[in-house]
């Protein structure tokens, strides 16, 4: 090893701990993504928007969701090495989110099996499933409205 990686490394280490004190935390791999940025690529960005497009598809065509649930891919990222996805979906009505997330499960061999055939990817990433609370956060903030408008203290 040359004196220049001797050098790059004593650097990232001395940028890792200033970042957080105990790098070996699973927490602090966190907190050191949110506080370096690094640029994502456009071939990154192409395969972030296919894979969301993608999820949106074998949603609507593999998965049947109860009567009465509608559920919408709000968002959908790949880590760097397509080892992860998260996909965030929006579900209407808010209430039966667990519900949707059982179907989820039950269809998950069928969404793996879709998404090995529909996406040119050596391997398929693992896929967490998380839920927009926007809907939620806002109905409640309409309610807390709605209840000054008529206690007359809006």
């Amino acid at each position: 090893m040359g004196s220049g990686t001797k050098l790059w490394i004593r650097f990232i280490k001395k940028l890792i701990h200033s970042l957080v004190p105990d790098p070996t935390s699973v927490s602090s791999f966190y907190a050191i993504s949110a506080k370096v940025s690094i640029p994502m690529g456009i071939r990154m960005e192409q395969s972030m928007s296919h894979f969301r497009e993608a999820m949106a598809k074998i949603l609507r065509e593999v998965v049947e969701f109860p009567p009465g649930i509608i559920v919408t891919v709000h968002e959908a990222a790949l880590t760097r090495n397509l080892a992860h996805a998260k996909v965030v979906l929006s579900v209407i009505p808010v209430e039966r989110e667990k519900e949707a997330y059982e179907t989820l499960k039950n269809y998950d061999k069928e969404i793996k099996d879709t998404m090995a055939h529909d996406m040119a990817m050596r391997k398929l990433p693992k896929i967490f499933w998380a839920f927009d609370t926007t809907e939620a956060v806002a109905s409640d903030i309409e309610k807390i409205l709605n209840d000054l408008k008529r206690n007359g203290e809006l």
